[in-house]
């Protein structure tokens, strides 16, 4: 429906652009499968673009608000998901509302690259400094969002994480860290 209502095919099947964002908003955000992500991002392509200008309505301005703050909840569920934590933009939300659990997420997130290391052999410094600034940026990118986190808990976690890996190594980059 939403591919068919963009704003350059002929014929659409939804003309109005305040219930297309509405009706897609309801359906991305009432989706409880994790695997759907991809679908959420296609219907999120096909809305239309925030009006320039001043000749936009309340209502249509509303929406495209709650638009930017769906971006950025697919935006962190795709990243999480490309760490092994897949959750739907509703959990995200959900997530960023709730101080512990927003802990609790970045937790999950730096075990799971801790976890997700296949290196059998230990790191090079090189390559831990590659990992840890990916997981920062990562984090960076997602504390946007969950603002109800600091840095520097989130650089905690990530310390944390370090020394409860079991890994020697993790454990002596814990410990340059805190230097």
């Amino acid at each position: 429906v939403c591919s068919q209502s963009k704003v350059d095919v002929p014929n659409p099947i939804i003309t109005e652009a305040t219930l297309l964002i509405s009706l897609a908003l309801d359906c991305i955000y009432a989706c409880q499968k994790t695997d759907q992500l991809e679908l959420a991002m296609k219907i999120y392509d096909c809305l239309p673009e925030r009006p320039s200008g001043s000749k936009s309505n309340a209502e249509l301005t509303r929406l495209h608000d709650q638009l930017d703050q769906l971006q950025a909840h697919l935006e962190a569920a795709d990243i999480l998901e490309n760490h092994g934590i897949p959750l739907t933009p509703a959990a995200v939300k959900e997530k960023q509302m709730d101080e512990e659990q927003t802990e609790q997420l970045f937790v999950r997130l730096t075990r799971a690259v801790m976890r997700n290391d296949k290196n059998a052999h230990p790191l090079t410094e090189n390559q831990w400094k590659d990992v840890l600034g990916r997981l920062r940026e990562d984090m960076g990118q997602l504390q946007q969002l969950f603002d109800r986190i600091s840095p520097q808990l989130c650089y905690e976690i990530l310390v944390g994480s370090l020394l409860s890996s079991a890994r020697k190594e993790n454990i002596t980059w814990a410990g340059l860290m805190l230097q």
